[in-house]
């Protein structure tokens, strides 16, 4: 019997009848307005970087070259994938790529395979062979001990490493570097173990600790160079960028400074209640980038925020993607029945057991439905103006172009050029079920 199943809720009603009395405020949407750069040839845009770079010296005819691709969804990854495949190839080398994401999939070669059709990437679209393999050997180790992993594919298979990551804030990692290709040369070519080897020491000097452990796979293993991507703020590919090895480390922090200027953001400040239609793996390794709800369970990252995080912050489901793994479920403090009964305990606890960032596990209030989740959430939000509620609700953190807010965040923003009104008030409708029916989005 599964967890959810033994699970005694039959004294919600007790909760229930406490936060009945509470109005659901009327809503308006709202499109955000961010700049919205954006490349129309990715693959053209590829093959001008890698050109211009002269990679015909570094890869050579009949060379195996692996190319790297994380758990993450980025916008337009197949394309970019099967564009370096199709580069690669024109020089006659054979590529292949791998898989490389620590612990995601639930820590095995098929799951990480199937996360990756998940998001399209497949053998036919990217035209060449994935290499799905957890096994690997220890390659080095820093000046400080730590032993350095690597895929035992890339080591015995490949003659040359293309790094391929989106450069990106992190949700737990503080400092200049943080989710990217010096992350991903460790914890995701380091595969499980590589990824828990490096969290076990905490995250407190993760970023230093990241780039000391590259060192090392830069060193021994044939890193020819790296494919930064950066998003816009409308899940948009931005900018590619082609690094060679050897300046990678020197050009990713101004990159991730980038990076940091075109990520969403909800706008409206001193929200009382921030509800999110679905967490996911696809979205952001914790389900709800911190970076968008201001959540952070890390420390050093909480120092960082200059605004003030929602009082109250709502899930309402996951995604299919994530298969049941809400490692990042413990920034919120409401969830709904229907997301808890869809947690897999055992590919969390995996994520958080190799991240060791064990409160992103812990199980939030459990309400019965979004009726109930957001009148509890209102009830304890301690809103200066109960009347007066500021309730944010959004898709989830890698859409919030458009969004929903309450009337007291629309009186203060309707003259506000940063954003467009799309609808007049409204009440949120509920099925029978006590569940958002709604196909505004």
């Amino acid at each position: 019997m599964s967890i959810s199943a033994k699970a005694d809720f039959s004294r919600l009603y007790l909760a229930e009848q406490g936060v009945d009395h509470e109005v659901i405020p009327k809503f308006y949407k709202v499109r955000q307005h961010f700049p919205d750069e954006r490349l129309n040839d990715i693959p053209g845009t590829v093959h001008q970087k890698i050109y211009e770079l002269h990679m015909d010296k570094r890869i050579h005819p009949k060379d195996r070259i692996a190319i790297t691709v994380g758990s993450r969804q980025i916008a337009n990854m197949p394309l970019i994938l099967r564009s370096i495949v199709n580069e690669v190839r024109a020089l006659g080398a054979e590529p292949f790529v791998i898989p490389a994401m620590g612990s995601h999939g639930g820590a095995t070669a098929e799951g990480q395979k199937q996360l990756l059709a998940h998001y399209g990437i497949t053998e036919e679209t990217i035209g060449c062979k994935i290499v799905s393999d957890m096994s690997t050997d220890i390659i080095g180790y820093t000046e400080k001990g730590l032993p350095v992993y690597c895929s035992s594919a890339l080591i015995h298979l490949a003659d040359g490493i293309i790094l391929c990551n989106r450069i990106k804030p992190h949700p737990g990692i503080a400092g200049p570097t943080q989710s990217g290709l010096i992350k991903m040369s460790v914890i995701g070519c380091g595969k499980q173990k590589g990824a828990e080897t490096c969290h076990k020491a905490g995250t407190r000097g993760m970023a230093e600790r990241l780039v000391a452990s590259s060192r090392v796979v830069f060193e021994k293993m044939p890193v020819l160079f790296g494919v930064g991507i950066i998003e816009n703020a409308y899940d948009e590919t931005s900018e590619i960028h082609v690094i060679p090895a050897e300046k990678i480390h020197e050009e990713e922090p101004a990159l991730l400074k980038r990076a940091y200027e075109k990520m969403p953001k909800i706008l409206p400040d001193d929200i009382d209640v921030l509800y999110v239609d679905r967490i996911g793996k696809n979205f952001s390794g914790v389900g709800a980038d911190p970076n968008v709800t201001l959540r952070f369970l890390v420390p050093a990252k909480a120092a960082e925020v200059t605004r003030r995080p929602p009082s109250v912050f709502i899930m309402g489901d996951i995604t299919e993607e994530s298969a049941g793994a809400v490692s990042g479920i413990g920034q919120a403090d409401i969830i709904t029945m229907r997301l808890f009964e869809k947690i897999d305990f055992g590919k969390t606890y995996v994520n958080v057991m190799t991240s060791t960032f064990l409160r992103g596990a812990k199980i939030p209030v459990v309400m019965r439905n979004d009726e109930y989740a957001l009148k509890f959430g209102i009830h304890t939000c301690n809103a200066p103006d109960p009347s007066d509620i500021r309730i944010v609700r959004i898709q989830d953190t890698l859409h919030v172009s458009e969004i929903m807010i309450s009337e007291a965040v629309y009186n203060e923003i309707k003259e506000d050029p940063r954003y467009t009104v799309l609808s007049g008030s409204f009440e949120l409708r509920f099925d029978a079920q006590g569940n958002i029916f709604d196909d505004s989005y």
